[in-house]
């Protein structure tokens, strides 16, 4: 083992006001990357901002083989990802961030080790206790990590880089079904009026409590993430309670549909369906089951409340100052309006969705164990 220092420098990324920025890219300015470009492990370019040359020098440039760290964030959380810069980018980094430089032959190595658990524990174990929402140069320098001569290195790098493009194929397939099911709604639903309100399909929206224990307990509470991102997620819960009972009609079932009545912005009234209900699983008061009304499909239901304008009135219709949590009242969701499909078509379309969930299923199957594969290597070659 080796103390990381001594193969590397560290650059810290530009500050500036926001009178240094520009509108767009032109022959005075350059993109900056900030923490959100920083994406599983690659650089994402959807969201830059374009600040003053005069405030770059030429070492802030970003050259092939760096990697892009975020060094300090609100979140503990954030602290610590990473991207590897594969080429030479006529692109910058702001001051949130910082660049470490590898010195040696093989900067894929050292890049790779920014990905792994290893890193991530030695970066969560020096945030834990202390308030520490920032990585500081000797946080770095004193890390420890085998660099072993050239020909292993390169091993390595050749097979975790096979892993990984894998890894990202899986994730791409996985995104591209997700797009299926919203095209298919899309193509059915599209054509029809909107002639009725969200209350049409729902007949109740029915919360539970947001109770915390502090030991685990076979009764769980869903936590809001469980529905944020359209796919339930059981695994964001905490423990009830040990001493508390949850009432039945709270008790979360396969078939539900959830909807999240408090969230950020841009996420208030997201929604999930739940395939397989966990046991003893429960709402909190932040989420809603919504209780249907005949003739109502829950997956049609699910896919509805995600429609691109049913989104966009949810977000009108609900409350909150900037920046904070913002809440959508039961009249004011259920007021929204929808078009009226009839059942066979929900139905058709359910169908639909639970064909593409079963190739979802598969390919999530594959990813899992490609991820305990990457974890295996990466202990392999840097625990």
């Amino acid at each position: 083992m080796v103390r990381l220092g001594d193969y590397i420098e560290q650059i810290r990324g530009v500050s500036y006001k926001p009178e240094d920025l520009h509108s767009d890219l032109n022959e005075n300015s350059i993109a900056l990357l900030r923490a959100n470009n920083i994406k599983d492990g690659t650089l994402n370019f959807d969201d830059v901002v374009f600040v003053d040359k005069k405030r770059v020098s030429k070492v802030q440039y970003l050259k092939k083989g760096d990697i892009l760290v975020c060094a300090s964030s609100g979140s503990k959380d954030l602290v610590g990802k990473a991207a590897y810069v594969s080429s030479d980018l006529p692109i910058t980094f702001g001051a949130f961030c910082k660049v470490i430089r590898p010195k040696n032959e093989y900067p894929e190595y050292i890049g790779l080790y920014f990905q792994s658990p290893i890193y991530r524990k030695k970066i969560s174990e020096l945030s834990a206790g202390a308030n520490i929402n920032n990585i500081r140069n000797e946080h770095i320098d004193e890390l420890q990590i085998s660099l072993p001569n050239k020909e292993k290195q390169k091993e390595a790098v050749s097979r975790l880089n096979a892993v990984f493009e894998v890894v990202s194929q899986r994730k791409q397939q996985l995104e591209k079904l997700d797009e299926l099911i919203k095209s298919r709604f899309v193509e059915l639903f599209g054509g029809y009026e909107r002639t009725v309100t969200i209350a049409r399909y729902i007949a109740e929206l029915r919360g539970g409590k947001s109770l915390a224990g502090t030991e685990p307990c076979k009764n769980k509470v869903l936590k809001t993430g469980a529905a944020t991102f359209g796919w339930f997620d059981p695994e964001q819960y905490k423990y009830l309670p040990t001493d508390y009972k949850p009432l039945s009609e709270h008790k979360v079932e396969t078939g539900d549909v959830i909807i999240s009545r408090m969230n950020t912005p841009e996420l208030v009234g997201a929604c999930s369906y739940v395939f397989n209900a966990p046991d003893n699983m429960y709402y909190p008061d932040r989420l809603w089951k919504a209780v249907l009304k005949e003739n109502t499909n829950p997956i049609f239901l699910w896919q509805l409340l995600w429609d691109r304008d049913v989104r966009k009135a949810i977000k009108e219709k609900s409350g909150g100052t900037s920046g904070t949590m913002h809440n959508i009242s039961k009249p004011n969701l259920l007021a929204i309006k929808c078009m009226d499909a009839p059942i066979e078509l929900q139905n058709e379309y359910a169908n639909f969705v639970k064909q593409v969930d079963k190739s979802k299923f598969e390919v999530q199957q594959s990813l899992e164990k490609l991820e305990t594969l990457k974890k295996s290597l990466m202990q392999k070659y840097f625990g």
